[in-house]
């Protein structure tokens, strides 16, 4: 399974007063190698942790690991919210969003003029960039942010995660105890879009994990089904309980991929398994499975114990956002 990430920031200059002096509305910004590698873990629980701003004004790369020219980090954090585009029947993304607004104080006479994320902050020195971006104003030209004394800066960043919702096929091989082998067709499909129970929101931006934790009842466990996957919309039929364990793979730096696996143990799904559930905070998906020559389900029984290996990759999106603001 597949998803993209994507960027925006908005810096608007204000005076302490609350009155707008400078406005440069949404504008995208680069996710770097670090960030994506951010999201396979230990970097850090939360991409929105902190806030940079330098004075740099080399164009962003891929590759860079720091703002140019440090200058601060974030006082505080103003607000956080979250959305969604609304879902229409035969769209071919579903794009969510979750955002934070920063405010930094006491910097006037600072020249401002590069930003960024970081999950993680020791000292100027040492933190985790995840994204950056040059200042540019509302007509998309590089510029230079110098504050006076009454006036503060707030940065709004909002990360936007793009699944697509195509059907995904693949094969797995299945082992007995006795050495036997089997192939299986397998399809993975997007569940839970439009439900709020789903969560997909409150989960944009963070690290991968398995998620039993944020979702409704529907959504947290990493269930097994008898029949087959539903809808985008929905989920499988017949659930039959959940999984014993899930194990994640470590991450390599840079591969922007893990593996999982999820295990049935003998008293899990006693009978033969058409789909499982799989939530996590990179989206809820249902897979369904069915045996190359006759398109049978995969066996299980009390005396089965059962192991399917799922692998996760990401990357940037380098589409339109759709922004309306």
């Amino acid at each position: 399974m597949k998803t993209g990430f994507a960027g925006e920031l908005r810096c608007i200059v204000k005076k302490k007063d609350g009155t707008t002096v400078q406005d440069t509305g949404y504008q995208k910004n680069m996710f770097l190698n670090t960030g994506l590698d951010f999201f396979g873990g230990g970097h850090g629980d939360d991409i929105f942790a902190h806030c940079v701003i330098g004075a740099g004004e080399d164009a962003p790369e891929a590759t860079q690991d720091k703002l140019v020219s440090f200058v601060a980090k974030n006082n505080s954090i103003e607000a956080d919210d979250r959305g969604s585009e609304p879902y229409l029947s035969g769209d071919q993304e579903f794009k969510v969003w979750r955002s934070s607004t920063y405010r930094f104080e006491d910097i006037s006479g600072e020249s401002i003029s590069e930003v960024g994320l970081a999950s993680e902050f020791v000292s100027e020195d040492e933190y985790h960039l995840c994204t950056r971006a040059l200042i540019k104003s509302a007509e998309g030209e590089p510029i230079t942010i110098t504050l006076k004394e009454d006036e503060v800066l707030e940065i709004t960043y909002r990360i936007w995660q793009v699944f697509d919702l195509s059907d995904k096929d693949f094969s797995i091989k299945i082992t007995d105890d006795i050495g036997g082998e089997k192939l299986y067709n397998a399809r993975c499909r997007l569940s839970g879009i439009g439900d709020e129970g789903a969560y997909y929101e409150y989960k944009a931006g963070m690290a991968f994990a398995e998620d039993t934790e944020y979702s409704s009842e529907t959504y947290n466990g990493f269930y097994s089904y008898a029949g087959d996957i539903g809808e985008v919309t929905g989920v499988p039929s017949i659930n039959m309980g959940e999984a014993a364990s899930v194990t994640l793979s470590d991450y390599e730096e840079g591969s922007y991929t893990r593996d999982m696996s999820i295990f049935f143990g003998l008293d899990d799904a006693r009978f033969p398994v058409r789909s499982v559930l799989v939530p996590t905070t990179m989206g809820n998906y249902q897979i369904q499975y069915g045996s190359q020559q006759s398109d049978d389900p995969i066996p299980k029984s009390k005396n089965d114990t059962l192991t399917v290996p799922i692998r996760f990759t990401w990357s940037r999106y380098e589409g339109d956002l759709n922004v309306t603001e």
